[in-house]
């Protein structure tokens, strides 16, 4: 997993975990397959495992179950505002199809393995 992490999104971690006041918590990303491109992503403070492959980047510690890191590879983790208010946001590279909705993702040439549509597929009406 080479996993980024901006410096608005690690800024943002950083606070929560000063929130909750336990230094033994890091920022768990997860894939679960769903979504209209095959996975979704998610984010949580967990306690990291033995298993868990681990990155520090930005002053966040993010781990991530071995399936899920291979899945997200170098994805960015982002964290933006609108006028609906704010949120975290992954920003996937060239190498990943990725829906509009920007919850779905799947890796170029594993479409297969999980019968995901491409975007244009996905968005065709009949």
């Amino acid at each position: 997993m080479a996993i980024s992490i901006t410096d608005k999104a690690a800024t943002k971690v950083q606070d929560y975990l000063k929130q909750v006041n336990d230094q033994n918590l890091a920022l768990r990303v997860f894939v679960k397959a769903g979504g209209c491109a095959g996975y979704q992503f998610g984010l949580k403070l967990d306690k990291t495992g033995a298993a868990d492959v681990i990155e520090h980047r930005n002053g966040v510690n993010i781990v991530a179950d071995a399936k899920s890191a291979d899945l997200l590879g170098d994805a960015e983790i982002d964290y933006v505002e609108t006028e609906m208010g704010g949120g975290f946001k992954f920003n996937f590279p060239e190498s990943y199809l990725t829906c509009g909705c920007g919850h779905s993702f799947v890796p170029k040439g594993k479409e297969q393995a999980t019968g995901a549509r491409s975007p244009e597929e996905h968005h065709q009406h009949v």
